[in-house]
């Protein structure tokens, strides 16, 4: 009698063993989920056919002297697909797209009367400022004589007149959190 109810225990164990559905685990009600910022990899796990905001902020991986800022997830590698709130289905890998704030070129040329012309560009969609500034010495207080613009005469200074005026071009940005600021480089006018 004990030995047969050992052969039932056995068989009602590895029954159920084979039995069980899979789609009852853990490991088949979750899915993987891949943040790849560009530099690295990070792997998370979510409950699956759950919806998730896409609101994990990297820290910026960037060693230089720029200004770097996180733009948002994406579905693709060309980072052309825009993602936020996405449903989980399946193992997916969300790539992260990066903004950098580089310092505004400046340029200076002159007008047929010899007035300075400044140039500069936005170098990014995302610069909301352009301002540029005139001083009367290199280390000296610096004005703003033109906002927003990406040329500008002017007309309070003349090439080869008693005074040297120095320029350079400001540009920033507004992460979301706080304002960022870039300069030009410093041209003089004598």
């Amino acid at each position: 009698m004990k030995k047969s109810v050992n052969i039932i225990l056995s068989i009602f164990l590895i029954s159920s063993i084979f039995l069980t559905n899979p789609k009852n685990s853990y490991a088949t009600n979750t899915v993987n989920i891949t943040f790849d910022d560009g530099t690295k990899k990070i792997i998370k796990k979510y409950k699956k056919n759950t919806t998730i905001s896409l609101n994990y902020m990297p820290k910026s991986p960037f060693k230089d002297n720029k200004y770097h800022w996180f733009s948002g997830w994406y579905t693709d590698k060309k980072l052309t697909n825009y993602a936020y709130d996405v449903k989980l289905k399946k193992n997916r890998t969300f790539y992260g797209k990066w903004y950098t704030l580089d310092a505004p070129k400046i340029a200076i040329s002159y007008s047929k009367d010899r007035h300075p012309i400044i140039k500069t560009k936005k170098d990014n969609k995302y610069i909301r400022e352009l301002t540029i500034y005139r001083a009367t010495s290199k280390n000296g207080i610096y004005k703003q004589v033109a906002y927003n613009k990406t040329s500008f005469t002017d007309r309070a200074v003349k090439k080869n007149g008693n005074k040297t005026y120095y320029y350079m071009v400001s540009s920033a940005v507004f992460t979301g959190l706080e304002w960022k600021y870039a300069h030009s480089k410093i041209l003089k006018v004598k």
